[in-house]
């Protein structure tokens, strides 16, 4: 029983911290959408972001891109690879968009440092694309 609670505690606790957002939950780290097929030549924005910490003081920041291209793939991933009272959260848009804004947030007294990866297509090329096929 014992061994059965912690292992229930240990994967709950996997999910919160690493868990994929997108829906508007904070997370430590976000892959939202087809990220197991994104393409480097599909990769439509990358930013890194690095807050150093302050004494007392939360840091924050707002990202956003806005483009032409529908993004499939959006991949928010901490530098640190532990989890360091920092969180992140896509606010609008996101996968199935055109434009996203995500929010980074760290607790008093932390840093944090993220890669922003979004990764997109041009849905006028796929849309023509089946378009073609079924004339």
């Amino acid at each position: 029983m014992r061994r059965a609670l912690f292992s229930l505690i240990a994967i709950t606790s996997f999910a919160t911290v690493f868990g994929s957002s997108g829906g508007g939950k904070r997370a430590f780290e976000i892959e939202d959408g087809n990220c197991t097929s994104a393409l480097m030549k599909d990769l439509i924005y990358l930013h890194y972001v690095d807050r150093w910490p302050i004494p007392l003081v939360e840091r924050s920041d707002k990202v956003e891109h806005h483009g032409d291209e529908k993004i499939y793939c959006v991949m928010v991933k901490s530098v640190q690879h532990k989890h360091n009272n920092s969180s992140v959260e896509i606010v609008k848009g996101g996968v199935n968009h055109t434009f996203i804004e995500i929010s980074l947030k760290s607790d008093a007294g932390y840093g944090y440092a993220y890669y922003i990866h979004i990764f997109g297509s041009n849905s006028k090329l796929n849309t023509s694309f089946v378009t073609g096929l079924s004339e």
